[in-house]
């Protein structure tokens, strides 16, 4: 005797109702027991006549239309979360239904999506008669019958795969997803006292209202099937401020579409099977990256599947379980360690985490990138990775080709007025509690609440469950002690302490400085960008110079004398700006030998620099000050902020002020 049911409803409020349908072999009592995760606690308990029904061959597609066993108003005392409905019968036979309770008045700024439109993709479920079907997204088996009246054979091909799935029928996969991810975070963020409202996929689809309630949005675990509805919300949110946390991978690599009161799930993959191809291109059902959408996900994300890798057991083709490559043993490289995303993180020798724990896999999503000669990843921004997207961590997983797909994983942030974190991979909840087990059966070893994966997740939540100003100032790597900066052709130049000259690409990514040669002496550098390949320095003692070779090795040439006792310059199109003795001085760029003349004070400034209209200085008390560059006389210096502790030095390059300090760190902010 078997059990099987469905709730009518993925998520309700308080005072909404929802269905319990259930077919039971035989029929009889069955007792029914709702807790809400991860609590042990029976919150209602209820006995229900349940009989059994028959199911219609389209089941897989238009749902199972068994009736309801009970409908239940939720009480207006239910927190937000997901809740369980244990059914049992009297013979034994028992099944768990889920469904998510949401909240009009959020408990706190912290919400979390369950993606139940992957696991309602994924749903093979056969129904109990060997006459009806049981398809998913993936596969099915082919109806009718054979003549025979035999079964055909098990298919996963494309043919027979179902292109619309309902949520109205059981999902036996249901709870082994749930437990294995958002199950996992939720057990962890009780443990930390972490307040957490809940929501579904289709929440984010049906309400454009819903996120702007909260601060922070978080997908945990596999969330591969996204409506257009869905991602327009999303990034929305964070156009207007809100941040995301995906703790999760594979997320959003196809477009789906909802019908029948968005209890289908509607997915072709290729779209010249979508009837919507040619008619409404932005909704066909495909990857996200090709064409007719052409909307990469990394827009969104920062990653994609694209690049990413999959870990399966085994080889699918050729039957092998082992082709050398263990998943226990990949893990994330570090390549940012300075970051507060890794903040008190205890880190392996190696700058490594998540080895032996299973945190990496068993699908990846990465931005492309490249290896600096540093060895520090930097991405392309060719496959639509935003151009702020700083890589905080990697793992090279081309050696799961045998396994599944080789690929990468990037572990990264961005900031679109709001910020994301994406951790890249599906299995990042491993690392919240020790797992005995894992889909390739390895028993993870490490001991993982006291590993770096409960510490940056604490570091993220915290962080972005926060509006983040948009001029907070963001660490984007080291810098040797430096006297003067200034930007060209969208790289960073500076004088060092120690004689030498300087550069770096201006990128967020923690990439080395370059030494491009000598500096012996000078103490101030400018540039413009219409100053013909040319960068201008000022000597302690021997004037003004220039030089050619933006970044290779050349020579310095005199070219006129400097005010006395010069401290910095900036420079724009038709003007030099000096400091020297508590004044402000400035002269024509041209290189002849034209008078400094006085403009205005100076006092306490220690670093200067222009951008294009606009002077910027440091003074000796840590203000950034600035005041407009055009038009003789004097002019008032406002404050724009107080630059970071220990500033030195002071940039300004695509509408950012860049610092470095003593301490060696370089920082940056937008002017607004």
């Amino acid at each position: 005797m078997t059990i099987e049911g469905y709730c009518s409803e993925r998520s309700v409020f308080p005072g909404e109702t929802v269905g319990f349908h259930a077919n039971l072999r035989g029929g009889g009592d069955v007792d029914i027991e709702i807790r809400r995760v991860p609590s042990p606690e029976v919150v209602h308990r209820v006995t229900a006549r349940c009989g059994e029904h028959a199911t219609p061959i389209d089941a897989h597609e238009n749902g199972c239309q068994w009736p309801a066993l009970i409908t239940l108003a939720i009480p207006h005392s239910w927190s937000s979360g997901v809740y369980t409905a244990d059914l049992t019968a009297t013979s034994g036979a028992t099944t768990r239904l889920f469904f998510v309770v949401k909240t009009p008045t959020p408990i706190g700024p912290v919400l979390l999506s369950v993606a139940v439109s992957t696991y309602e993709a994924y749903n093979g479920w056969s129904p109990l008669a060997k006459d009806m079907l049981g398809k998913s997204l993936y596969d099915g088996f082919p109806a009718p019958p054979a003549d025979d009246g035999q079964e055909r054979p098990y298919s996963d091909n494309p043919p027979e795969r179902a292109h619309i799935v309902s949520s109205q029928r059981p999902n036996p996969d249901w709870a082994s997803y749930f437990e294995r991810w958002e199950g996992r975070f939720l057990a962890w963020a009780e443990a930390e006292g972490l307040a957490v409202d809940c929501c579904t996929s289709v929440d984010l689809h049906n309400d454009p209202e819903l996120l702007s309630r909260y601060q922070l949005l978080l997908s945990v675990g596999h969330d591969e099937y996204w409506s257009k509805e869905m991602r327009d919300n999303v990034e929305d949110f964070i156009a207007n401020g809100g941040n995301v946390a995906f703790f999760s991978g594979n997320v959003c690599m196809w477009q789906i579409r909802f019908d029948d009161h968005d209890r289908q799930v509607i997915c072709y993959r290729s779209p010249v099977l979508d009837p919507l191809m040619g008619i409404d291109n932005e909704r066909v059902t495909t990857e996200w990256w090709s064409a007719p959408v052409d909307r990469p996900p990394n827009s969104m994300a920062g990653v994609s599947t694209r690049h990413g890798a999959v870990y399966s057991v085994g080889d699918m083709f050729l039957g092998r379980t082992s082709l050398g490559a263990r998943r226990e043993d990949a893990a994330y490289e570090v390549c940012f360690p300075e970051h507060w995303v890794f903040d008190d993180v205890q880190l392996a020798d190696d700058n490594t985490f998540g080895r032996g724990e299973n945190v990496v896999g068993y699908e990846t999503d990465a931005a492309e990138y490249t290896i600096t000669d540093d060895g520090i990843p930097r991405a392309t921004h060719r496959d639509g990775t935003p151009e702020n997207f700083t890589i905080l961590a990697h793992a090279d997983l081309t050696s799961w080709r045998g396994h599944g797909l080789g690929g990468y994983a990037t572990m990264g942030i961005f900031r679109r007025n709001g910020t994301v974190f994406t951790a890249a991979t599906t299995d990042w909840a491993n690392g919240l509690q020790p797992t005995s087990n894992d889909d390739d059966g390895t028993a993870a070893t490490a001991a993982a609440t006291a590993g770096a994966v409960p510490q940056i997740t604490r570091n993220v939540i915290t962080r972005l469950s926060q509006r983040i100003p948009a001029n907070t100032w963001d660490l984007i790597g080291d810098a040797p002690p430096l006297a003067s900066i200034t930007t060209f052709e969208h790289q960073l130049f500076a004088i060092g302490n120690d004689g030498r000259l300087y550069c770096r690409d201006a990128t967020p990514q923690n990439i080395k400085w370059r030494d491009i040669g000598d500096a012996d002496g000078m103490l101030a550098i400018a540039a413009t960008e219409f100053s013909s390949g040319r960068l201008l320095a000022l000597h302690e003692h021997d004037g003004m110079f220039f030089r050619h070779g933006i970044t290779t090795p050349s020579p310095w040439h005199s070219v006129a004398k400097a005010p006395t006792n010069p401290v910095d310059m900036g420079c724009m199109f038709s003007e030099v700006f000096a400091v020297a003795d508590g004044t402000l001085w400035a002269r024509t760029p041209a290189l002849i030998d034209d008078e400094w003349r006085p403009v205005d004070d100076a006092d306490g400034v220690i670093s200067l620099e222009a951008w294009w209209n606009t002077l910027f200085a440091l003074t000796d008390r840590g203000r950034i000050i600035y005041r407009p560059a055009e038009g003789e006389g004097r002019a008032p210096w406002t404050t724009l902020d107080q630059a970071p502790t220990g500033a030195q030095a002071v940039g300004a390059i695509n509408g950012r002020i860049v610092i470095s300090t003593e301490e060696g760190n370089l920082w940056w902010r937008p002017l607004a």
